[in-house]
C-alpha cells in the first residue's frame, strides 16, 4: 500500500516488521565548559528532543528487504514517520485533554474520574499550526483524576513548548512523536541462505 503522506503512521511502517529492538531516550541539549576547580558549567543550546535507534532482528530475506525499501524512502529529505516508546503502551487508557498548563513544566489532565497516570508513563498531543507539531512528554509523578475529572498538577519532561493549549486532545494509550532517520545511520542487513542479520537505523524527533 502506498503511503499517502508524511509523517507515516505507526501502522504504515512498524506494524509488520517482526521482532524489533528499540532504544528510546531524551537527548541532552547543553553546551558545557569546565573550570580549573572542576566545576562544570552548562548552558542550554536548544530544545531537548527524543531520539533512539531501531534494530530489526534477524529475519527472512524478503521481510528484511521490505523493511529496507521503506527505510530508503524515509531517508529522503521530505520524509518523516511516527515513533512511540513501545514498552510503555497502555491499551484501553481513557481519552484525556489538557486541563491546564503552568510554569512551562506542569499540566493538569481532564479525564475520566478515578483514571490515573503514573510516573514514567508517556503522553503526547498536537500543538501549533503550519506546521502542526507533536509533543511527547514523560510524566514525573502519579496523578489521579478527581470527581470533576481534573488531575492535580503534574510535572513532565521535556519542558512544554509554546503553542500548547488547554483543551487539546492527549494521547495516553499510544503516545507518539514525529521523527526522521538520522543521515548515514542506516546499517543494512547481510544475507545468507535466505535469511539476513540485523538491520538498524537511528532516529531523532523533528519539530518541523
Amino acid at each position: 500500500m502506498a503511503w499517502s503522506g508524511f509523517p507515516v503512521p505507526l501502522s504504515g511502517f512498524f506494524a509488520d516488521l517482526g521482532r524489533l529492538s528499540v532504544v528510546f531516550d531524551l537527548a541532552e541539549a547543553v553546551e558545557t565548559s569546565e573550570l580549573t576547580g572542576g566545576e562544570i558549567l552548562c548552558a542550554s543550546v536548544g530544545p531537548r528532543l527524543w531520539q533512539g535507534s531501531v534494530t530489526v532482528l534477524p529475519y527472512r530475506s524478503a521481510a528484511l528487504e521490505r523493511a529496507a525499501a521503506r527505510l530508503r524512502r524515509l531517508q529522503d529529505p521530505d520524509a518523516s514517520f511516527l515513533v512511540m516508546p513501545p514498552h510503555m503502551q497502555r491499551p484501553g487508557q481513557p481519552a484525556a485533554t489538557i486541563g491546564g498548563i503552568q510554569n512551562g513544566r506542569e499540566l493538569r489532565l481532564n479525564m475520566t474520574p478515578g483514571a490515573t497516570v503514573r510516573a514514567g508513563e508517556f503522553l503526547s498531543f498536537s500543538y501549533g499550526s503550519s506546521p502542526v507539531r507533536r509533543a511527547l512528554h514523560q510524566v514525573l509523578q502519579d496523578a489521579t483524576a478527581a470527581s470533576g475529572g481534573l488531575t492535580p498538577w503534574v510535572e513532565v519532561t521535556p519542558a512544554i513548548r509554546p503553542g500548547a493549549t488547554v483543551g487539546a486532545a492527549v494521547e495516553l494509550a499510544r503516545p507518539v512523536c514525529k521523527a526522521v532517520i538520522v543521515p548515514s545511520s542506516l546499517s543494512p542487513a547481510a544475507f545468507m541462505a535466505g535469511r539476513g542479520n540485523d538491520l538498524s537505523f537511528a532516529w531523532r524527533q523533528t519539530l518541523r
